[in-house]
């Protein structure tokens, strides 16, 4: 067993020389055997490690066991051990979701601030064979793409941006080879009940539906497994040619945009990567992210709702895909001058100042979008910002004439974000629609003498 691991680390080189690896413990059989193991090579392959262990107190006095169990074995092997404790059901209840999804979250921040004590820079877990039989099949049945024929990553960073890589030494063993590794060794191991109820999608594809398919084919796990490995090969290709595709993206704030004939012209497989892509570079999670909702937004037409709040929309040609736009329950409200003032998740604030030529000139120049001044004494009555309303009309700055604020935001061709649109206005009505244009009433001129600056921040 040891040489197979130790070969296994060596060709995949997922520890090298130098490395301190964090050891995730629970006390189970897996958990306890890559313990063991790599407790055994950390001399001969040159590397540190360390322990830890959460105990999720989802099971009363025996997850209180579980810790204990994994603190004596660390004692008796000479190795520091991390432990914390979290009531994941008290978690679970104050957010959302579902209880394995926040146990996997918490676990997961445990696992950083655990290597973070230590100084690792490599995390350990106890995934085998068959949790990478089982993961591919449980992908295939919520409907993944070709990414969950993959199965379970031999390594990957802790989060994108980590320097803390997950890896995985005993995906080459089955879950049978640990425990008689263990029985050979003369070591016990903490059993958890809870595997073998059939509560759970990957306990029953566990003991219900791997077992019949082993039965009808005695071959089928190495076949499965094979057919991971060459989904790896083809991912890795895939990925690399969308990411060139993405290179003629654009990011603005949260939203990431590209041109919509750039998708229509690919094949369906890279387009469906390509929107992927763009999904992980807006730090979106995937794990509810079918295979449907890509080749859906491939084929997008006007606007469609995706999982984790992602709204995908065709704007003028362009596929975009950003935050699910809010509806704010306020109205409008009145600005004060010299104060900040919040409204839709926008800042604005207002300045009072004497009108200088070349200042205004300087500021013609650096101005963006958000920006604006206007003749402060042609404002009639309070200040208000709030969202234009149904068929209301403005005379945009340069125009012959006034205009609906809908047909002009069709004019200048903005897009869904950019509706409802929010306006500054007086009694008598707009005065500057927010990102666009103010109204010609309100135009600096050689008479005036006071301006009122206003930007979002």
């Amino acid at each position: 067993m040891e040489t197979k691991i130790r070969e296994f680390i060596t060709s995949g080189r997922i520890i090298e020389p130098g490395d301190h690896v964090l050891a995730g413990v629970s006390g189970g059989a897996d958990s306890v055997a890559l313990l063991v193991i790599l407790d055994r090579l950390k001399t001969s392959l040159n590397f540190k490690l360390s322990v830890c262990h959460l105990n999720h107190q989802l099971r009363g006095e025996a997850s209180d066991t579980d810790m204990e169990f994994v603190e004596n074995l660390c004692r008796q092997l000479h190795l520091p051990c991390y432990v914390g404790q979290k009531d994941i059901q008290a978690i679970h209840e104050k957010g959302g979701g579902t209880l394995e999804e926040t146990a996997r979250k918490v676990r997961y921040e445990f696992f950083e601030e655990a290597a973070c004590q230590f100084g690792a820079n490599k995390l350990a877990l106890a995934h085998h064979r068959d949790d990478q039989c089982e993961t591919i099949i449980f992908n295939l049945l919520r409907g993944s793409s070709f990414h969950g024929l993959r199965g379970i990553p031999l390594s990957r960073p802790l989060r994108p941006d980590s320097n803390i890589i997950i890896i995985r030494p005993l995906l080459a063993v089955s879950k049978s080879e640990l425990e008689d590794f263990l029985r050979g060794c003369g070591l016990d191991w903490r059993k958890d009940h809870t595997n073998e109820l059939l509560y759970t999608t990957r306990n029953v594809i566990r003991h219900k539906l791997l077992p019949v398919i082993q039965e009808v084919n005695p071959s089928f796990r190495e076949h499965l497994l094979e057919l991971g490995r060459q989904a790896g090969q083809i991912e890795t290709i895939l990925v690399e040619q969308a990411k060139m595709i993405l290179a003629a993206s654009q990011k603005d704030g949260n939203e990431i945009r590209i041109e919509q004939w750039r998708i229509k012209t690919l094949p369906e497989i890279l387009a469906c990567e390509t929107i992927r892509q763009m999904l992980l570079a807006m730090e979106a999670r995937m794990s509810r992210i079918t295979a449907r909702h890509l080749r859906e937004v491939v084929t997008l037409s006007t606007k469609m709702e995706l999982p984790q709040g992602i709204q995908a929309r065709v704007e003028y040609g362009w596929l975009i895909l950003g935050p699910k736009a809010t509806k704010e329950s306020e109205e409008e409200k009145i600005l004060q001058v010299g104060q900040i003032y919040r409204f839709n998740r926008f800042d604005f604030s207002t300045v009072l100042r004497k009108f200088d030529e070349q200042a205004f000139k300087d500021f013609c120049r650096t101005k963006n979008k958000f920006q604006e001044w206007i003749d402060a004494d042609k404002i009639e009555g309070e200040l208000k910002v709030r969202h234009a309303r149904e068929g209301e009309r403005f005379w945009p700055l340069g125009a012959p004439g006034s205009k609906k604020v809908g047909d002009f935001l069709t004019d200048v061709k903005a897009g869904w974000s950019a509706r409802p649109a929010i306006v500054l206005a007086d009694e008598r009505g707009i005065l500057w629609l927010v990102g666009w244009r103010i109204d010609e009433r309100v135009k600096i001129m050689d008479r005036t003498r006071n301006i009122l600056s206003i930007k979002r921040v």
